[in-house]
Formats: C-alpha cells, structure tokens, sequence
C-alpha cells in the first residue's frame, strides 16, 4: 500500500495513511493527534526524522486548498522510503542522500490537515458537518460549498492568529475575511499555536493555494529577520520555479487578523514562508491533477532550513 496522487483524497482516506505509514515506518515516524475540529474531527501531526533541529511545516489552512494535504503526505511517505529503503524508491540519487543527510540532522513535524471540518465541505458539501447548528449556519453564510475556505464554524484561521495585524470585523458584513470572535479563537489556531510553543523549532512553512508564488516579507519585524526570509525565500524559487510575493503585499491597510506566519514570525522570531501552489488561474474545485505536478515542485522544500 503506498499513497497515490490523482484522486479526491478524502478526511477518512488521510486518518487511514496517518495510520498506515505509522505502521510501516515506526523506525523514524511518529503519529499524534494534536487537537479535535469542532465536528470533532482528529487534526494529526506526523514527525519525521531522528535530529534534533526541528521544523514545521502545515497544509490545508484553508479549506478549499485541497491539492496540498496528499501531496505533504506523499512527501513524508517518500521521505520515509528514501531514508530506511532507497534503493526501492524512484528518486534521483542526490535527492536520496539530501533527505538521509536531513533526517539524520532534523525533524519535520507535518500536520497535512489543520482544517479537516472546512476541508470536508469543500469536497462534498455542508452535509459532512454533523452537527446541526454548525451546518446551517454555514449554510446560511450562502457560499458554494466548493469555495469554503472557512473551518466548520465559518471562521477563517488564517485570519485567527494573535498578531499586530489583528482586527475583528461581522460576519454578516465581511464574511470572506472573518477573523474570529478573539485572536487564536478557534480550536484548530490552538492546535497549531500549541505545536508552535511546545516544540523548538528553527523555522516554519505553511502551504496554500493558488499562486505559485512565496511570501517572505514581515512588516512587524526586524531587517536582519527580513534579510534571513529573502534569502530562505530565493531558495524556494530555484527549487519550486515559483515567484517571490512582493513586500506591499504582505499585508495591506484592510487586513484583518493575524495568519499562520504573522503569528509565528512575531512569537518564535524564527523564518516563517507562505508557499503558494497551484497557478493563480487554477478553478474551484482545485483538480486532482494538480496533486502530481505540485509534488515534484514542492518535494525539496522542507529542507532549506
């Protein structure tokens, strides 16, 4: 059994892997549940290697993102593959021993999913959300299902992180862009807010869509701090072929609450990245044939840190 692209990759689908490559791979991966979603869905995180550098990387903040979640998950499973068995994965032999070389000196903490409830509706509708208050108050918000970013309340996580940012808005008249009832509101902020201060780490990558592009750039911080993402930022672009966002628009006059690398930026000051995949043009429901290409874009780029 080995993880395959080009398919719906569903929320049972992922807790089936989370569990079969914990199995197959107890040798240098681990499996933990981190938090539950309001439906009360597991957001799982998967540590990969034997350092004691560690690193995070994220996907499926937003809901309708749905291309990077199996392409993390089949990036861990190929790690996985190349460090305990290389001769029986199809890599190039440079990338073989990057990774053997990494793991020994890092771990990469995966959470593939942070946003399982939004991640649901996005694929197969408002009916995936069990409970029945939650349901129809997202069904009221009167957005098509396939264009749900939101987690299974109709809060934008990306917007939920405390911040210098942060700013609240209705959701009646601003829904789009709805930060929370209060920075780091939501259960899955939590979650990943936890993670962020529980484990040292040297540095942080969240993957979204569409774009292609990376974002580096932090008005709250330092020179130096923005000196350090530039350069972390270029890298990605040699590997990804993707474009460097530009500094004014990493965040502008009407942005509301706090993101991902705001929040890690500004309480672990160490590099923070947005990637963005799939092209800016792609349609809503992002087509699993993304999944593929995406892969081979992205597969190198845990380890600039």
């Amino acid at each position: 059994m080995s993880i395959k692209l080009g398919r719906q990759y569903y929320y049972d689908d992922f807790i089936e892997d989370c569990l079969h490559l914990k199995n197959q791979y107890s040798e240098i991966l681990e499996v933990e549940e981190i938090g539950k979603s309001y439906d009360t869905r597991k957001i799982m995180m998967l540590k990969l290697g034997k350092g004691t550098k560690n690193i995070i990387c994220t996907g499926g903040v937003h809901a309708r993102e749905t291309i990077n979640t199996i392409v993390l998950m089949k990036m861990a499973e190929t790690y996985c593959q190349a460090f305990l068995n290389p001769d029986n994965v199809e890599l190039e032999e440079f990338l073989k021993k990057k990774i053997n070389y990494y793991l020994e000196e890092y771990s990469i903490y995966f959470i593939p999913l942070l946003n399982p409830d939004g991640y649901m509706i996005s694929l197969k509708g408002f009916n995936e959300i069990k409970n029945e208050e939650l349901r129809e108050y997202n069904k009221n918000m009167k957005i098509p299902y396939y264009e749900w970013k939101y987690n299974g309340r109709g809060r934008d996580l990306n917007r939920n992180f405390p911040s210098i940012t942060w700013r609240s808005k209705s959701p009646v008249k601003d829904a789009d862009i709805y930060s929370g009832d209060y920075p780091g509101s939501e259960l899955e902020t939590k979650a990943l807010m936890e993670v962020f201060q529980k484990i040292t780490s040297t540095g942080y990558i969240d993957y979204h869509s569409r774009g292609k592009v990376i974002y580096y750039y932090r008005h709250a911080m330092w020179n130096a701090y923005n000196v350090r993402q530039k350069e972390l930022a270029l890298e990605l672009s040699r590997l990804t072929g993707y474009y460097l966002g530009n500094p004014e628009d990493e965040f502008k006059p009407d942005q509301i609450g706090g993101n991902t690398v705001h929040y890690y930026s500004e309480y672990i000051e160490n590099p923070a990245l947005t990637i963005e995949t799939v092209s800016e043009n792609a349609s809503l429901p992002l087509d699993v044939n993304y999944q593929l290409k995406t892969y081979q874009e992205i597969i190198e780029t845990p380890f600039i840190f």
